[in-house]
């Protein structure tokens, strides 16, 4: 297995990789490939048995943490269970099978530490067996089992003699030892002391309370044509083919009055294809749009840490600056809303406690991010201003809001976040290439090759700044440069259509037609609706002497994107090098039904004449 890098550097592949397998877990996948928890059974003569299903403990989950204790005080092991995938918190009881000891060893706090950890006992028994036991500070991943060793006895089978080396490295010998029950032994002592366990059991025993779901900050809910304002409005998203949506909705039409009473403005968001279809409800309707339905979607698989798609019904419950508050999931009856609208305590956590430091924070840039990569830039506007707006910003923040706006045209704000971003993390390598980016599409090619040359000399392997690098080069009129520049970005990832294209332009901008045609068509297959490429094809093809094939690929582009004028006027040229006017004139009367003022296609008919 590769090992981590202990630096913060590495390349761009790398950290968009372990993004990517974070992505994945966080969405249901398995750290640990789905497979069942074990448990063996320590056989004592250097062999174990599988126990796993009969002991029950062949949980599905994705396993994470496990600890033994003795929660219920009957002298047996029970196990607490963290998993990912399944309930967080398990605790399986132990049924006792006979005598146990458990024992608490005590180390003097000079020699030996106060835990006595590191201590070694062994517990040697009037049938020849002798027990092994170790004090550990930790067991595992995230977790650590009880302190009290624990020595399990067969049934009519009695304790012989406990021999004990301390940390310190004394050794001490007892005999008379207890069978069962909770001892402790401090280091030096001649005898053990009895420990009186307290009311764990009554604990234990209480039923869990069901997770809560205030949301311990408030966050913006996307926007909803059509909302009405209000001080307190909960939005329901509905559909009429979900049962649990329809037996929800009957409830809360019976209180509607009682909701109208306690303020709350009740707004069903309809998901249904049939806009016909309606709840039979006397709440306000809305029907979202598609972007609408995303935007909420992506909202709803970042608020809780494990990624899931949202699902009916589900609701929120807004402020009056249209934050959302709290989150109610499956069928929720009406009396619950209204108790939450009377609560003042609005904790998210169920216990009390004290943070040490900061306190947890929304990943708003996380969620920023998420919207703009699925198309959703204008909704990811507000999280990215959020997460911007806190004191000490990450540079994931700014450097990705930077990255929107380039996109959009805004240079002078995300120039402005790039310099924020640089001047607090000087070595942030992703705003560096921003930053070219940036340069570029300011007409400053050569303060964008510098910028990317930065990059590269610290992360050869960079692909995004070998492209970019390509494009300033190609900018100053360095094709050569620019050529290599491309080549490197493909050979570090061939799969990248876009680094394959511009390679392909820059071949063609010198003549090499041939190597040109050889790069866009191995993209073909990965852009099969592409125009532009149909178009970019059709001209190679010509060129390098293969006319049939150019036509095929000027008629695909005018099918792919028939109001685009140049799939036309390009088969048009092609005809008439081949002599066949008529056609070539058929083609732009085809242009001119679909952009009837087109001045350049009449004069080409004019001229084909």
């Amino acid at each position: 297995m590769s090992r981590t890098p202990q630096q913060s550097s590495g390349s761009r592949a790398y950290r968009e990789a372990w993004r990517a397998v974070n992505l994945l877990i966080r969405s249901g996948g398995s750290w640990s490939g789905r497979e069942r928890d074990v448990c063996y059974r320590n056989l004592g003569d250097g062999r174990f048995q599988d126990e796993s299903f009969l002991s029950g403990l062949d949980s599905a989950g994705d396993g994470r943490a496990f600890a033994t204790l003795d929660l219920d005080g009957d002298g047996a092991l029970d196990v607490a269970l963290v998993s990912r995938t399944a309930r967080r918190l398990q605790l399986w009881r132990n049924q006792p099978g006979g005598a146990a000891l458990l024992l608490e060893l005590q180390g003097n706090g000079e020699r030996s530490n106060r835990d006595a950890v590191g201590a070694v006992a062994e517990l040697e028994t009037d049938r020849g067996r002798t027990l092994t036991r170790i004090v550990q500070a930790g067991g595992g991943y995230l977790s650590q089992s009880s302190r009290l060793l624990h020595f399990a006895l067969e049934a009519g089978e009695r304790a012989h003699e406990l021999r004990v080396k301390w940390p310190s490295g004394g050794r001490q010998v007892l005999t008379g030892v207890p069978r069962r029950g909770r001892m402790r032994l401090r280091e030096g002592a001649a005898g053990f002391e009895e420990i009186v366990p307290g009311p764990v059991l009554a604990r234990v025993a209480q039923e869990a309370a069901p997770a809560p779901v205030w949301l311990a900050e408030p966050v913006p809910a996307p926007a909803l044509a059509g909302l009405p304002a209000g001080p307190k409005r909960l939005i329901n998203f509905w559909a009429s083919w979900c049962p649990p949506c329809r037996q929800e909705m009957t409830g809360w039409t019976k209180a509607a009055g009682e909701f109208r009473k306690a303020g709350l403005t009740v707004v069903v968001a309809s998901v249904d294809e049939d806009r016909t279809k309606r709840p039979g409800s006397p709440f306000a309707l809305l029907h979202p749009g598609e972007r609408e339905i995303a935007a909420w979607n992506l909202f709803y698989r970042h608020l809780f840490d494990r990624r899931q798609d949202l699902g009916l019904p589900v609701s929120f419950l807004l402020d009056e600056g249209g934050r959302v508050l709290k989150v109610y999931q499956g069928v929720t009856a009406s009396g619950v809303i209204l108790a939450d609208l009377r609560a003042t305590d609005r904790r998210s956590i169920p216990f009390a406690g004290q943070w040490y430091g900061p306190g947890p924070q929304r990943n708003y840039a996380e969620l920023a991010t998420a919207l703009a990569e699925h198309g959703l830039a204008a909704e990811s506007a507000v999280y990215f201003d959020e997460a911007v707006s806190r004191p000490n910003p990450t540079a994931e923040a700014l450097n990705n809001y930077a990255g929107v706006l380039l996109e959009q045209g805004a240079l002078d704000k995300a120039e402005a976040l790039l310099m924020r971003t640089l001047n607090a993390y000087p070595r942030q390598l992703d705003a560096l290439a921003n930053l070219g980016t940036l340069r570029l599409k300011q007409g400053q090619p050569g303060a964008a090759r510098d910028a990317f040359r930065q990059v590269l000399a610290a992360q050869p392997d960079d692909a995004f700044a070998h492209n970019g690098l390509g494009a300033a080069l190609f900018a100053a009129q360095d094709r050569t440069g620019a050529v290599a520049a491309f080549r490197a970005a493909v050979r570090l990832e061939p799969d990248h259509t876009e680094y394959r294209k511009n390679l392909g332009s820059v071949l063609a901008a010198g003549g090499e037609f041939r190597e040109a045609l050889r790069e866009l068509e191995a993209v073909r297959g990965a852009l099969p609706e592409s125009a532009e490429l149909a178009n970019s094809l059709g001209i190679l093809y010509v060129e390098t002497s293969a006319p049939g094939q150019g036509e095929q690929e000027f008629r695909r582009a005018i099918r792919l994107s028939p109001r685009a004028e140049s799939g036309y006027f390009n088969l048009a040229m092609l005809l008439e090098r081949l002599g066949r006017r008529a056609e070539a004139q058929a083609v732009l009367r085809n242009l001119l039904t679909v952009q009837p003022q087109n001045e350049r296609a009449v004069q080409m008919i004019e001229k084909l004449r």
